[in-house]
């Protein structure tokens, strides 16, 4: 069976060798393009636990060159999104370096940008068009796998249901906070990152293995989507009253933004007038001091929301569980229900 830690190695090799070709191939069009491309294998390689390849890696259940190719695609399309979704969300950190999108705002363009609305939106235009090419390579990475025609196929299509679902996730994430009560946030959860980072990389993996039924399809499917949507609950949770040193992100931006997540979907339900006006007055305001919120996420946490929506997190992943003793496969069986342990108890 396979180890995140020997996954990680892998893919870290994987990705090493193509952006480097990536890089050489920039070279004969302009300095500014390797710049780019440095950009993108910094933030690739500024942490991550590597987990959507590890489940591709997973689904097959072992190791070789043309699956590790399929699996370092699943990595570059999350990379891909992480950078569009920080310009939505207006972080400037992620894993505990700038994002793409501020790097360019402080540094490469700040000498000869003054303007800074200015020099924000070709910033903001660099990471658009970083996060594009990260999609596009995902696609040639897998078409370099020399899958067969019929593998071919079922991988392709799994990661473009994957990319049409991210899109409706996103989407209703960034409409949730005008209308809250039309956007659950486990629709949300469902389409925003379960499609792409469960769903996709384990059926993808367990497809191109060709040793499973049918049925044991449909309940690695459904323990995807289970998992998927405790571990986004968890996240966001880790989101706001997480460490910054361990996340390697913000713990005040969901906040900030008004992120219409299941912790505040909670907090509404049980709070006190009193909570609910000072939450009326702090939540999604951009210019809240850091005082305010350390009081916002203080009333959170008195009203029993953090409690409540770590229960809820927990029946996802009893859900999870459930699905995985349906699987035949004994040994894959055991290492999904550790997985679903080790993403419970993480801190970042």
């Amino acid at each position: 069976m396979v180890s995140l830690e020997i996954s990680q190695q892998v893919i870290n090799q994987t990705l090493s060798t193509f952006l480097n070709e990536k890089k050489t191939e920039a070279e004969s069009i302009h300095p500014s393009y390797v710049r780019l491309i440095s950009e993108i294998e910094r933030v690739v390689f500024a942490g991550g636990k590597r987990l959507r390849p590890h489940l591709v890696f997973t689904g097959y259940g072992s190791y070789d060159d043309a699956v590790a190719k399929v699996a370092a695609a699943h990595e570059l399309l999350h990379v891909a999104l992480l950078i569009h979704d920080d310009i939505i969300d207006r972080d400037t950190l992620r894993h505990g370096q700038a994002t793409i999108h501020h790097n360019y705002n402080i540094t490469h363009y700040a000498p000869f940008i003054d303007d800074k609305k200015e020099r924000n939106h070709f910033s903001t235009s660099a990471a658009l068009l970083a996060g594009d090419l990260l999609i596009s390579s995902a696609y040639e990475l897998i078409r370099q796998a020399g899958l067969n025609e019929a593998q071919y196929q079922d991988t392709t299509q799994l990661l473009n249901t994957a990319v049409f679902e991210v899109a409706a996730g996103e989407l209703l994430d960034t409409e949730s906070p005008f209308i809250p009560e039309a956007y659950p946030p486990i629709l949300v959860y469902r389409y925003k990152t379960t499609s792409y980072s469960f769903i996709a990389p384990l059926l993808t993996g367990a497809s191109l293995a060709g040793t499973h039924s049918a049925e044991d399809l449909n309940h690695l499917r459904e323990y995807a989507i289970n998992l998927g949507i405790a571990y986004q609950i968890k996240d966001d949770c880790l989101g706001v009253f997480g460490e910054a040193a361990e996340t390697g992100k913000s713990t005040s931006g969901d906040l900030r933004e008004g992120k219409q997540t299941m912790l505040i979907a909670e907090f509404k339900k049980l709070a006190t007038r009193e909570q609910r006006d000072y939450f009326d007055t702090t939540f999604g305001q951009p210019n809240v001091t850091d005082e305010e919120l350390s009081n916002l996420k203080e009333a959170i946490r008195l009203s029993g929301a953090l409690d409540v929506t770590t229960t809820i997190s927990d029946n996802y992943s009893r859900r999870a569980k459930a699905a995985v003793h349906s699987i035949k496969d004994e040994s894959l069986k055991r290492y999904l229900l550790a997985l679903i342990d080790f993403l419970h108890s993480r801190n970042a």
